[in-house]
This record gives C-alpha cells, sequence and structure tokens, in this order.
C-alpha cells in the first residue's frame, strides 16, 4: 500500500531509536539476543502505522511553505565515550506553514542518543524524550501542527541532565527543554515557496567480515530544501563523520547541513578513523571498516547538486619489484596509504588465498573462535564462520591501538587494493599466534627462528628463520613520506616484520619463543620493529621504542653503524652491553649469552665474526622455506636469501642504504 502512495524511491524511513520500545520486530535468530522473541504481530502493527499515516498525510496535503534555521546549545549533549570529546552543539529546525502562515509541521534535528529512560522507569514503553518533544512543541505551535524529531549523527552522543531529575522526570525536562529552544528558533523562520531536490542512491557496501548482519547493499536519500542539504544515513555515525560531512557540504555553497541518523536501514555504528583501535561499543559494531566516513562522504557527495565533487583519492599501481635471490624485492615509497595500496596492488591475490584457504576454513572448523564464545553452544554442524570472524576482529583491533596513523592507513591501503575488508588483515597481523592454534595441515606461516649479535668488533646480526608451507616473505624497501628508508622482511600481509635495518645503520631483529598469546596489550612486535626502524637513528633511541611495551615470549636484538649493540631476553630485562661475546637467539629459548670460548680447545667459538662467517653458518635447507639476513650496521648492508623448493640454491643478495635518498632524487 505504501508503495501507491508515493514512488518508492521518494520515501525515506527515519527511527528516532529508542531503547524503550517494543522490540520483537526482527526475525533473524542472531538479532533475536537483543530486540528479544520475534512478534510478527507487533511488526505488522508498527508497518500498518507508517502506511496510515501516509495516507492522512495524503489525504491533508495543501499549498505550503517551508523555511530553515539552525541553533546552538551547550548543555543537551555530550560525548558519550571520551570526556571533553567531540559533539554537535546545532539544533536544526525546519518549520512548514499553510498559506495562512500557520505551522502545519516543524521538524528539529539534534544529535543525541534517545536513551534517557531509566531507574525505576526503565523497563516502560517509552518515546523516550522525543515523545515529550512533541507534546510540548504542539502545545505552543497549536493541534493542527505536527512535531517531528530526526537524530542527528548521534552514534557518540548522549543528553546532559540540565535538571538534575531522576527517572523519567529527566526525560520529560530534556524534551521539555528540547521544545522550548526549538519553538524559539521557530518563531524566526521566515517560510517561503523553496525548490526541492531529492538524490537517491543504493550503492554497494564496502567489503566486510560481518555477511551475516549486513545486506550486500542499502539505501541513501540525500534532501535539498534550497541552501539547507539533509543526508540521511542507514543507521548510527558518530559525530566526526556528521561534523565532517556538514564541513564538506558548507564548502560546496550549502547554507546549512543535517545529518540524519537510523534512515531506511540500520546497519549499526559507523565509527570514525581514529576510534579503529578504540576498545569502544560503537567501534566494536562499525563493521564497515575504518574509512566508512570517507565513503559516506563520496556516496552523498554523488547526489548533492550545489558546488564540485571532490576528486576521488590516488589509486596507486603495482610498486617497483624485482627479483631477489630467492624471492622478491619490493620498493614502495609515499604516504601509508600509498605504500599499502602499492603493496595490496602486488600481491592482494595471494594474501586472499591465505586468508581464504587458512584462516577462513580455521574458523569454519572452530580451530580459531572468539574467546568466552557463546558461539560454542552451537551445534558442531553449524557454519560460524560468518559470526565469529567479525566477533574475532573486535578482539584483534584494539591490539594495535597505539600504532601510528600511517600504520593503520598502510593496512588499510593494502585491504583495499586487496580487495578484503580492513578487518581481515587486522586478523592476519597475528597469524604467526593463531596458526599455532591450528593444524599443520594449513597453508599458514609457522617459523622457526635463529639469530646471532656478535661483539666485540663492530656488530653483526644475523637472521634465520625456516617454516613448512605456505608463502614467501618479501623484502620490502620503504621510503616513507616522513621518517627513515628502511629494508625490512615481512610477509606479503603484515604491516611489519622479524628483522630489518634502515638508512642510519640501525638493525633490529626479533625471534618468538611462545605463539600462544594472540591478541596482547601492545603493538605485535613486527609493527613495533617496523616503526622503530622509521624513527630510530640510532641502537638507544629504538631500544626506548621498544622498551615501552613488554612482548611476552619474544626476544629482540638491537644493533647500530656506531657499535651499540643491545639484547632484550626476557621483558624488562636489559642486557645494556654485549661485551661478554656472541649472543644466541632462537625459537625455543630467547637469548642465550655462551661462556666465553675456551683458548685451550682445539675447535673453539670465534671472538669476532664477519659477514662471510655469518653465511657460511646458515646454510639453506635442503627441503623448506627460508629465509637468511645478515646485518652489517657499519657499512649499512644487509646480505638476503630466499629459498623455496623452486628456488633452492640461490645466493645471498646485498641491499645497501647508503645511496642517495629517493626522495632528494625525484625532488631533483
Amino acid at each position: 500500500r505504501a508503495a501507491a502512495l508515493a514512488d518508492p524511491e521518494s520515501i525515506i524511513l527515519t527511527a528516532t531509536h529508542n531503547h524503550s520500545g517494543p522490540g520483537g520486530m526482527v526475525e533473524d535468530i542472531v538479532f533475536r539476543f537483543t530486540s528479544g522473541p520475534y512478534r510478527e504481530d507487533i511488526l505488522e502493527e508498527t508497518a500498518r502505522g507508517f502506511v496510515q499515516a501516509m495516507e492522512e498525510a495524503r489525504d491533508r496535503r495543501q499549498e505550503a511553505n517551508i523555511g530553515y534555521i539552525t541553533g546552538s546549545q551547550d548543555n543537551l549533549t555530550v560525548n558519550r565515550r571520551e570526556d571533553d570529546g567531540p559533539r554537535d552543539s546545532q539544533i536544526g529546525v525546519i518549520r512548514v506553514d499553510d498559506l495562512a502562515d500557520n505551522p502545519i509541521a516543524i521538524v528539529a534535528n539534534l544529535a543525541a542518543h534517545p536513551t534517557t529512560v531509566s531507574g525505576d522507569d526503565l523497563y516502560t514503553i517509552s518515546a523516550d524524550f522525543p515523545g515529550f518533544f512533541y507534546e510540548a512543541l504542539e502545545d505552543e505551535a497549536g493541534e493542527d501542527a505536527v512535531a517531528m524529531f530526526l537524530n542527528g549523527a548521534m552514534g557518540n552522543q548522549r543528553t546532559q541532565n540540565p535538571t538534575d531529575a531522576d527517572g523519567i522526570e529527566r526525560t520529560r525536562a530534556v524534551g521539555e527543554i528540547l521544545a522550548e529552544r526549538v519553538w524559539a528558533l521557530c518563531e524566526q523562520i521566515e517560510t517561503r515557496e523553496a525548490q526541492l531536490a531529492l538524490g537517491y542512491s543504493e550503492p554497494a557496501l564496502p567489503p566486510t567480515l560481518a555477511t551475516a548482519l549486513l545486506p550486500e547493499t542499502t539505501v541513501l536519500h540525500n534532501l535539498e530544501i534550497d541552501g539547507l542539504c539533509l543526508s540521511f544515513f542507514p543507521g548510527e555515525p558518530c559525530v566526526e563523520l556528521g561534523l565532517e560531512l556538514r564541513r564538506q557540504a558548507l564548502a560546496r555553497g550549502y547554507d546549512a547541513h543535517f545529518s540524519v541518523a537510523t534512515a531506511n536501514d540500520h546497519l549499526f555504528y559507523f565509527a570514525p578513523f581514529e576510534y579503529y583501535t578504540k576498545p569502544y561499543y560503537e567501534q566494536d559494531f562499525s563493521l564497515l571498516g575504518p574509512r566508512i566516513g570517507d565513503w559516506f562522504n563520496a556516496q552523498f557527495h554523488q547526489l548533492m547538486n550545489r558546488g564540485d565533487t571532490p576528486g576521488e583519492p590516488t589509486l596507486h599501481g603495482a610498486p617497483d619489484t624485482e627479483a631477489f635471490s630467492g624471492g622478491n624485492r619490493l620498493r614502495l615509497e609515499g604516504d601509508g596509504y600509498a605504500v599499502g595500496h602499492q603493496r595490496g596492488g602486488y600481491s592482494g591475490n595471494l594474501i586472499e588465498e591465505v586468508f581464504e584457504t587458512g584462516m577462513r576454513p580455521a574458523v569454519r572448523e572452530r580451530h580459531l573462535t572468539p574467546d568466552n564464545s557463546w558461539l560454542d553452544v552451537l551445534p558442531a554442524f553449524v557454519d560460524v564462520t560468518p559470526l565469529a570472524l567479525p566477533f574475532l576482529a573486535m578482539e584483534a583491533r584494539p591490539a594495535l591501538d597505539g600504532a601510528e596513523s600511517a600504520a593503520l592507513r598502510e593496512l588499510e591501503g593494502l585491504a583495499i587494493a586487496s580487495g578484503l575488508p580492513t578487518d581481515a588483515l587486522t586478523l592476519m597481523q597475528f597469524l604467526p599466534a593463531l596458526a599455532g592454534r591450528t593444524p599443520d595441515s594449513y597453508p599458514l606461516p609457522r617459523l622457526s627462528v635463529e639469530g646471532q649479535i656478535v661483539h666485540p668488533g663492530q656488530p653483526l646480526l644475523a637472521h634465520h628463520a625456516v617454516w613448512e608451507q605456505g608463502a614467501a616473505p618479501l623484502v620490502l624497501d620503504v621510503t616513507p613520506d616522513t621518517g627513515q628508508r628502511h629494508v625490512i622482511i615481512a610477509w606479503p600481509w603484515d604491516y611489519g616484520g622479524l628483522a630489518g635495518i634502515n638508512e642510519d645503520g640501525v638493525v633490529v631483529a626479533a625471534a618468538r619463543h611462545d605463539t600462544d598469546i594472540v591478541f596482547a596489550d601492545g603493538l605485535p612486535i613486527e609493527w613495533a620493529i617496523r616503526e622503530a626502524l622509521t624513527h630510530s637513528a640510532n641502537a638507544e633511541q629504538a631500544r626506548n621504542r621498544l622498551e615501552a611495551n613488554e612482548w611476552p615470549g619474544v626476544a629482540i636484538a638491537i644493533a647500530d653503524a656506531d657499535g651499540a649493540a643491545y639484547a632484550i631476553p626476557e621483558p624488562g630485562n636489559l642486557t645494556p652491553s654485549l661485551e661478554t661475546g656472541p649472543v644466541q637467539m632462537s625459537s625455543s629459548d630467547g637469548f642465550v649469552i655462551p661462556e666465553p670460548p675456551d683458548e685451550n680447545e682445539d675447535e673453539q667459538a670465534p671472538t669476532a665474526w664477519n659477514a662471510a662467517d655469518l653465511i657460511e653458518h646458515y646454510p639453506a635447507p635442503a627441503n623448506g622455506l627460508s629465509f637468511t639476513a645478515v646485518f652489517e650496521p657499519a657499512n649499512r648492508e644487509v646480505h638476503i636469501r630466499i629459498t623455496t623448493p623452486e628456488t633452492y640454491g640461490a645466493d645471498f643478495e646485498t641491499i645497501s642504504l647508503n645511496g642517495d635518498d629517493p626522495r632528494e632524487e625525484e625532488a631533483s
């Protein structure tokens, strides 16, 4: 019946979204955990109410004038996640009058969750503060006027308690104060004939792991009333998204902009990029990636009529690539997103294959499940993958908290160029530990690492790793837009790696000897090494960065061109120098400082090593996969060999970081 009343594309459904409604209107069993048992009668009655309201509006339609205004408030809303966090102080008002200037409808727009009912009234069915707003405003405007409320970008916004009232009285106070301020603004509006324009689209949503919870497409509307632009979000955007879209709309020449939440669909929350690693409820259920704000901006800009549509972000092709030893060397430069996009352009297909053939089956067969998961109660024949994957990602994201923005942008660029959700790449940052939970038949890397710092004399550091199956690592030669050029050995999907050197001769390498810890506090050691190489001019700076966190089950070695060398064999137990002799590290033992050699023995460990000694010390395994890197900090060089069954017998090749900075060459 609704379709007979109007073109379906011209129907915009919005909800105030409170926590005091009847619930029971979602049939999918997953949502019954929050909305209660499915009640078809409630759903049917609600739908009939929509149609009845539309029929009454059609029957009472008349010529009208319209106007709008914006005001501000400082005691009705607050950021519910961060003290002094961003908030939207705007009150938006639309007034519709008949030709005799009598109000027909008054619409208010405010960014705040209508979730104020509490105390003894908590389980009362209520329209929350918008209900009291309607009653109070209609008393002011007259019985023929209809009051309406549109949620703004209220994902992380709640109401304050301006009168310090309790229970339903607090709810009443918020609604009545809002009505008072809206009516005061209404009286300043001069209505007139206006030009209306409605934009409509049904875009495909960005990739997501939450395919069981989200559709493939959604519905977007953008309504223009002369110089007012209203953008309708199909869920709950955090205030940062609304404020940024408003800024961009005003830059295009609009007089005012309203964001409207929970319109046409409910795709959970939409959080800003800077929330991606935060343990916030809104971020947990922001399931469409850290750039969802940019995605909405691009979609809404296509529906706007004023001004110019901003240009699309630059896409980066595959990087300069060359065969190197038994593997490949990628030369990368630019900001984080550019570097990630270049990497994904080269290895996206491989990354997708590892995820689909390694991680997804491990989740489906329940070798990998979220901690304390309610999914465990489901029968074994139920495929929990569509729910387990997004909940695993919720656990993984906070483990990347503290990462630089450039690192997260690189991860995102890598995901986009690979055609995978960012959450998928986030999970893959923890493959060394996750792989330990799965059978050996899964194509996930399981490293056995050995290494050696040699002292006295100029320090050398060797890093030797062996694994049984799966992809080979890449040699990444990175010139970032800020920070040090560095060479690091990393898996195609990893932001960081376990061994690398920068242009100042700082070398950092690590070995894991405990993979039971998956999403530990603090960054993965691979990420910390990459950031240390990017920003450290000497070994002490790298040590200070790496000491800032603890990595249980990880041994770390650091050296530089001036001869400084450090080892962190156990968290918090730093050996300030290695004058006692060689320091061995392995996946099983961490660091061990051996006794000085006995001069009376015929065969003794050398007291000084050179690069050739170490290269000879680590022969390629007869079977399987391996890489060896021998670092010479004083010469700012690294000698690398990668072996696979196809490239067994490959020779070491050398990368020198003594050359000119590629950034300076490009500038000249």
